[in-house]
């Protein structure tokens, strides 16, 4: 538990994912045009349990790379079995957490398989700079729906302008944070 509580500490810092996940629950109630059926609280929850579900995946995902260039990290000096089965219970509770809403439930389900196959069919076929700056930011836009549609009602085009903000906000982040030229080139 002390790992885990370590992991938590190292790699989801509240300072940073706090105000994330009230970004992205605000990105997804303008979505719906301020008309909920769910609690918004339930909303920051679900948007919580997603950025630590797929902050872990990432990581667990990312174990090797990490142990040549970060190998001080909690999660490479740490047995794997805890983390695997705290992200079956994030990954479960998202799933509870939306079943309020069933195309919510819908959503984190097709978010879960499709990135499944993004890590294990699309990501050997694509440089690092295009995984890390392209397709796994897709995620964020995907967080705003899925927590839009536990809210209710969703405005298509409300939902695709926040969708579209919060990828560029994403991708403004990772460039800031971690350039494509640190990371391996401009490929």
């Amino acid at each position: 538990m002390r790992t885990v509580a370590a992991y938590l500490r190292e790699r989801f810092r509240l300072a940073l994912f706090g105000p994330v996940c009230l970004l992205l629950t605000a990105a997804a109630l303008w979505s719906t045009g301020g008309v909920t059926t769910t609690p918004l609280p339930m909303t920051f929850l679900l948007g919580a349990i997603l950025l630590l579900q797929f902050r872990l995946w990432d990581d667990l995902e990312d174990r090797s790379r990490d142990r040549r260039t970060h190998p001080t990290r909690v999660l490479v000096n740490a047995p794997d079995e805890p983390f695997r089965r705290l992200l079956i219970m994030l990954t479960v509770a998202a799933l509870v957490v939306s079943a309020r809403q069933p195309d919510a439930f819908a959503a984190t389900l097709v978010l879960n398989v499709a990135f499944w196959c993004a890590y294990r069919v699309v990501r050997p076929h694509l440089s690092e700079n295009s995984w890390r700056f392209g397709l796994l930011l897709c995620k964020y836009p995907a967080f705003v729906g899925v927590m839009a549609l536990s809210l209710g009602d969703v405005d298509p085009a409300r939902l695709g302008m926040a969708a579209t903000a919060t990828y560029l906000c994403a991708s403004g982040y990772e460039l800031l944070h971690d350039s494509p030229a640190r990371v391996g080139g401009t490929s």
